[in-house]
C-alpha cells in the first residue's frame, strides 16, 4: 500500500480508495490470525477485534508517510523544472558550433527576416526564428516586447524615456531601442514597478 499513487486514487474515486484501504487493512489482520493460529484462531472474533486498531493505526502512519515523503518529492520537482514552454539555455549553430546562452547573458533580440539576431554582453548570434516563438521560451517577467521588431531583457536597461514621441530605451554597451506605440502603455506599466527596474 506504501507504493500506491494516492493522488492519483484520490482524485479519481474517494470511495473506491478506502474501501480498497479497508479490505486491504482486513486482510492483513485475518493473515496474521491464521498465520498464528494457535495463539489467535480459537477466538478469531475477538482476535480481530484486537488487531484491528493496530494494523488499522499502523497502515495510516505508512499512508501518512509516503503522503509527505511524495509531496516532498513533487515539491522539489516543481521548484528545479523550468515554467512550463520555458527553457533554461537557448541553443544556437554558432560556425558549426552549438551554443547555449543563458537567457540573463542576452541584452536583447531584434527579428531579421526569417532570422533573429540575440546580442549578449559579449557578441551577437544569428539563429533562425521568429521574435514570437523565442519569447514563448523566455521567462515572461524578464524579457518584453517592446517594437515589433525588439524584444528586451528588462534587467540590461540602463535608463529609458517614454514621454517623447521617438521613446527609446538605452542599453548596457551603448545600444539604443525604438520604443512603438503599440507596446509603450504595457512596458511603462512594467517599468514603473520597482521590483522590476529602479531609475537612477
Amino acid at each position: 500500500m506504501a507504493f500506491v499513487d494516492l493522488k492519483a486514487r484520490i482524485n479519481s474515486n474517494l470511495f473506491v480508495f478506502i474501501i480498497t484501504c479497508a479490505v486491504t487493512i482486513c486482510s492483513l489482520v485475518m493473515l496474521r490470525i491464521f498465520v498464528d493460529y494457535s495463539f489467535y484462531g480459537y477466538a478469531i472474533a475477538a482476535s480481530f477485534i484486537q488487531l484491528l486498531p493496530k494494523y488499522l493505526i499502523a497502515c495510516c502512519l505508512v499512508l501518512a508517510l509516503w503522503r509527505v515523503f511524495s509531496m516532498s518529492l513533487l515539491s522539489k520537482a516543481k521548484n528545479d523544472k523550468p515554467e512550463k514552454g520555458l527553457s533554461k539555455y537557448i541553443e544556437i549553430n554558432h560556425k558549426g558550433v552549438v551554443k547555449r546562452l543563458s537567457p540573463e547573458s542576452i541584452l536583447f533580440i531584434k527579428a531579421a527576416g526569417n532570422y533573429i539576431e540575440i546580442q549578449t554582453l559579449t557578441e551577437c548570434f544569428l539563429k533562425r526564428d521568429t521574435i514570437k516563438n523565442i519569447q514563448a521560451h523566455l521567462p515572461c517577467n524578464e524579457f518584453k516586447q517592446v517594437h515589433r521588431s525588439y524584444l528586451v531583457n528588462l534587467a540590461h536597461i540602463e535608463d529609458f524615456n517614454l514621454h517623447k514621441a521617438n521613446a527609446t530605451l538605452n542599453m548596457k554597451l551603448g545600444f539604443s531601442i525604438p520604443v512603438s506605440k503599440t507596446f509603450k502603455p504595457a512596458l511603462a506599466n512594467v517599468l514603473s514597478e520597482p521590483s522590476v527596474f529602479v531609475t537612477e
